[in-house]
């Protein structure tokens, strides 16, 4: 019985040195229709007010709107039928940026006015960086559509065997 306790007290205090939280990036605080969060191997339902880790990836359902809002002043509106990936370990690229986003599907909505950084979406086909802009990027089955609402980004193509280089989008564009 003696040695059960010892074990169990020893289990207790190793636990918290071998399990550290993820940094909290964003707060759901917008949810009409329904959305999950994929965290490690584990599925949640998503709910608002409910804190977001880098590498999450985030799905809505149909006819689903979400609202994200991040510490630094980005928010991201997600419309249906989305698969969002928060922050993935992509490294920097070339010119020393992080990715902040990708999108492997649906709808993304990025309000970066009036943030400090860069924000870098990627998608399957795409690169997109925005600074103290409003962008809304869509993928599909098999087409893609960037559309700055507000300010300025470069978009770049990154298909393979793509020869296109990087092209400047001005408010309005498509």
């Amino acid at each position: 019985m003696l040695i059960r306790r010892i074990l169990f007290g020893a289990l207790m205090v190793s636990v918290p040195l071998f399990s550290q939280a993820a940094p909290r990036i964003a707060t759901a605080t917008i949810l009409e229709g329904g959305a999950v969060v994929i965290r490690d191997t584990a599925l949640y339902k998503l709910a608002e007010g409910v804190a977001l880790n880098d590498e999450d990836i985030i799905e809505t359902g149909e006819n689903t709107y979400l609202r994200l809002e991040f510490a630094t002043g980005l928010d991201l509106g997600i419309g249906p039928s989305t698969r969002l990936q928060l922050t993935p370990r992509m490294g920097p690229d070339r010119d020393g940026a992080t990715t902040n986003f990708y999108l492997l599907a649906g709808w993304l909505k990025v309000h970066s006015a009036g943030v400090p950084n860069q924000v870098i979406t990627l998608g399957p086909g795409f690169r997109l960086k925005a600074e103290n802009a409003v962008t809304v990027s869509h993928i599909a089955r098999e087409s893609m559509m960037v559309f700055v609402e507000r300010g300025s980004a470069v978009f770049a193509p990154r298909s393979a065997g793509t020869t296109a280089g990087p092209v400047s989008v001005e408010s309005g564009q498509t």
